[in-house]
Parts: C-alpha cells; sequence; structure tokens
C-alpha cells in the first residue's frame, strides 16, 4: 500500500494524526513510533516536493526553479 502524502494546505499536525491512523488501520509497521516516525518524513518529503516550481521560461521551454522557505 502506498504511504499517504500531505494534501494541499494540511498541517504537520493533521497530516501525521491522518497518516498514522491511515497505517495504523493498513497494519502496517509494527509500533506506533515507527508509523509516526514514517508520517513525519513523509510530511517533509510532501513539502520538499511542493518547493520545486516549474516554471517556462522565455524559448518556450520548461525549467525547474528550487525555492526556499525559511525557517527549515
Amino acid at each position: 500500500m502506498p504511504l499517504p502524502s500531505p494534501h494541499s494546505g494540511e498541517s504537520e499536525q493533521e497530516f501525521v494524526s491522518r497518516c498514522v491512523k491511515n497505517l495504523n488501520d493498513s497494519g502496517e509497521f509494527e509500533s506506533n513510533e515507527q508509523r509516526v516516525a514514517v508520517c513525519y518524513s513523509q510530511f517533509r518529503k510532501g513539502h520538499s516536493k511542493k518547493k520545486k516550481q516549474v516554471h517556462k521560461n522565455s524559448h518556450g521551454s520548461f525549467s525547474a526553479l528550487s525555492t526556499f522557505l525559511e525557517n527549515e
């Protein structure tokens, strides 16, 4: 089963809560500590993917630009 991903606008607390419940219900991972760790990792991965934005340049092709958020 694929791991949950954060929804747009979903806070860390909301995502981790939903993610842990989903993993618990699916029977994945042996302990709650493992589920929590996986969910926090998924949240960070989801936000790092959102940092990359695709922009069309003046030549009509696309390039990926990374943006950086403060307080990471």
